[in-house]
């Protein structure tokens, strides 16, 4: 089981191809380069994801030509908060059980009238782990 207490950066990301008609992995450079992408999509791109004991924040940088008063409001107002010049919405716990990571989606869902766990593995490949859309890779 990998060490994940840290710094994660986005490695590659999960996108449909039209072409194939179906989702594949790609390098988060190889999406960065493509035409037309949505400005959401250029910021997920660029999340930091770090791990501390129990909690996963998913960091941002702050967008360009937002003003300190901007920032300083946005916190005021509980929208946003700061950690190591980033921003982040929320955070979400995690844990190990059994030897596998698991993170909490925060998502309720049932299907066929089963509820379904918010609790999500994250999944190992290679040197990364895979968290919902993204693989990350430590730094």
């Amino acid at each position: 089981m990998k060490d994940f207490i840290g710094k994660w950066r986005v490695a590659e990301m999960l996108w449909y191809n039209d072409k194939k008609e179906d989702f594949e992995w790609l390098h988060v450079e190889d999406f960065l380069s493509k035409q037309d992408i949505d400005t959401e999509y250029v910021h997920a791109a660029k999340t930091i994801v770090e791990f501390d004991e129990s909690k996963i924040y998913l960091l941002v940088p702050i967008p360009e030509g937002v003003t300190q008063e901007e920032i300083d409001e946005a916190v005021k107002s509980g929208e946003i908060q700061l950690k190591d010049g980033l921003m982040f919405a929320e955070c979400y716990d995690w844990k190990i059980e059994k030897g596998k990571a698991y993170f909490d989606t925060q998502e309720e869902a049932e299907v066929l009238g089963e509820i379904v766990s918010p609790w999500h593995e994250i999944e190992e490949v290679g040197d990364m782990i895979e968290l919902q859309t993204f693989r990350l890779e430590k730094i």
